[in-house]
């Protein structure tokens, strides 16, 4: 579940405007003065909103691009290579979708795609892997057993397919038969019919266009959800930095364990929150009279990229090492970074962890 900022009143919507010391567009009485910021106002949310749109369809044409490689996974090495790096490039565009995405609060229908997705933090490694050995070692027809549940035709899923478990690539060429190749056809097809769902929302749906009020705290809401999840699951948990984990670290609570990407994935969701920035977002902290509580977020952003690009070998690898508690802590202000500009704008955050972790 999503970490919720309540908002107290239709006027503290409002208030988003109103930067208690800050040189901004509200009277204080009227919401913002004439009109005079509604034009910028409306042009930043219509550059945020084409940013969603590029990221999901970029996305979505990746999968379908993994779809047609995967006809000649088994092949050859160089096949299989292929596969994984353009695996790869599916891993770290959507993580940019996830990481900002809105269409749940919009349509609750859209909350499903995600779902359906990914399985990280609902379902370990181990579990999936076992049910997925008992269907590639089966005899039922490899659609009908994958369509048992929508966890065996996931990113999560064909991750394993892949990448195996720590296998070497001739090992796991070896095991690339023709009811293994089918099963990442299928799954990647059904990754790319989760992806055009997604796609297709944000090129027809308008609402985050139609009430800028809400559209902000959406984002502001989503931001704060991303940066929780990024630093406890998917490096606290397995660094064995968080308390259900204390001292515990181990590779496999990773999200991207089998594959090795977990660290990617971790630099394309802080890359997402830096294109928000760059493609509006900053511009509407400013205007809402928040320009030092943004300008720390950008500064944030910065430094938490290059950590992840000092990281010389693989998350999994460097569970350890300084840096990833350096990761850890920086995320951590991160986090501290959007409630200080949470409070700029007069929200009031309701921080809800359904799972008790």
């Amino acid at each position: 579940m999503k970490l919720r900022l309540k908002i107290i009143s239709a006027l503290t919507l409002m208030l988003f405007f109103i930067g208690c010391n800050g040189d901004n567009g509200y009277d204080g009485e009227n919401g913002l003065k004439s009109g005079e910021f509604t034009s910028d106002i409306e042009s930043s949310l219509s550059s945020i909103y084409a940013l969603l749109q590029q990221d999901a369809n970029q996305t979505y044409t990746q999968a379908q691009e993994l779809a047609v490689l995967l006809e000649d996974v088994n092949n050859s090495a160089a096949d299989l290579q292929n596969s994984q790096e353009k695996f790869l490039e599916l891993v770290s565009s959507y993580k940019k979708v996830e990481a900002l995405y809105v269409a749940d609060e919009y349509e609750n229908i859209m909350q499903d795609p995600p779902r359906y997705l990914e399985y990280f933090h609902s379902i370990t490694n181990s579990e999936l892997v076992a049910e997925l050995d008992l269907i590639l070692s089966g005899s039922d027809p490899i659609a009908d057993a994958l369509a048992v549940k929508n966890s065996y035709r996931s990113i999560t899923a064909l991750e394993y397919i892949l990448f195996g478990v720590n296998e070497e690539q001739t090992t796991l060429l070896a095991s690339f038969d023709e009811r293994r190749t089918q099963a990442a056809i299928i799954m990647a097809q059904n990754i790319a019919n989760n992806l055009q769902t997604i796609n297709e929302f944000y090129e027809q749906n308008s609402a985050f266009l139609e009430d800028s009020d809400t559209a902000i705290s959406i984002v502001i809401n989503q931001l704060v959800d991303s940066a929780y999840k990024t630093k406890e699951w998917r490096v606290g948990e397995g660094a064995g930095f968080t308390l259900k984990y204390k001292d515990d670290p181990d590779a496999a609570r990773l999200e991207y364990y089998n594959s090795r990407y977990s660290l990617e994935a971790i630099d394309s969701i802080l890359a997402a929150h830096q294109n928000l920035l760059e493609s509006g977002f900053k511009e509407l902290a400013i205007i809402g009279g928040a320009t030092s509580e943004i300008e720390a977020i950008e500064s944030k952003l910065v430094e938490l990229r290059t950590i992840c690009a000092n990281i010389e070998t693989s998350l999994s690898n460097s569970l350890t090492d300084e840096q990833i508690y350096a990761l850890y802590v920086d995320l951590n202000a991160l986090q501290n970074n959007y409630t200080a500009l949470i409070n700029a704008f007069n929200f009031t955050q309701d921080i809800i962890e359904a799972d008790g972790d």
